[in-house]
């Protein structure tokens, strides 16, 4: 797979009367490599494709992931495959919204204090994934029901933790070796593929940027503005 990757950059290259720069080359070239990391040897398809782009929400701007899209949908096309029914940036981005019923399917196939943590964490608290991985025992104000997150550009405030979600940190913290981070074992493949398995376990596809679209549906429906939301 990465000699076609290698192939499709070289097409690329000499297609058309205009070249790329070496700087848009070597950036298309990370972008592939990191996609094909994040397949773990799966083979590439719409459905991968989708879900590769909508985790990288959690990570990195709106246009960033745009090109990062661009590129891959690119080389899907190279490779005769069709593109996924998703864009990034001021296009409609279509998703579909898990269920308050899918969610409690989620939150029973949780077989560890772990997996139920983040599960619940992710989806009352609606964090982004590399918030939740941030998260520091100390973090956590136990009394007051919240935790302090550290948001895209270093910006820190204040995201609720719900009963259910104390309990299961509760939990946690009584069942692993004491540790400074709350999720110290998981970088965002880990936590990906946590969530990942405990959706095939409770038969609901999932991901967890769907949790956080999930509780943004929830609360829409619930009547808060969106505006509010979008402040989340």
């Amino acid at each position: 797979m990465v000699g076609m990757v290698t192939q499709f950059l070289d097409q690329h290259q000499t297609r058309g009367h205009r070249k790329p720069a070496p700087r848009t080359l070597d950036t298309y070239r990370k972008c592939l490599t990191r996609y094909l990391q994040w397949l773990e040897g799966r083979e590439p398809s719409a459905e991968a494709h989708q879900e590769f782009i909508l985790s990288l929400l959690d990570e990195y701007s709106p246009a960033y992931v745009k090109m990062l899209d661009q590129t891959v949908r690119a080389w899907h096309t190279y490779l005769g495959l069709a593109a996924p029914p998703i864009a990034i940036g001021s296009d409609p981005v279509k998703i579909d919204f898990l269920t308050e019923g899918q969610v409690e399917q989620l939150i029973q196939a949780c077989a560890t204090p772990l997996e139920r943590a983040a599960i619940i964490v992710l989806f009352e608290s609606a964090v982004r994934a590399s918030e939740l991985l941030g998260i520091r025992w100390d973090d956590i104000d136990w009394e007051a029901g919240f935790v302090r997150v550290t948001r895209k550009g270093g910006k820190q405030t204040d995201a609720p933790l719900f009963p259910r979600s104390l309990a299961a940190l509760q939990t946690l913290r009584e069942s692993a070796l004491p540790r400074n981070y709350v999720f110290p074992v998981m970088d965002y493949n880990g936590l990906y593929h946590l969530v990942r398995q405990v959706g095939i376990r409770a038969g609901v596809p999932c991901h967890p940027h769907a949790l956080r679209h999930a509780r943004a549906a929830q609360m829409r429906r619930r009547g808060m503005s969106l505006d509010r939301i979008q402040e989340l």
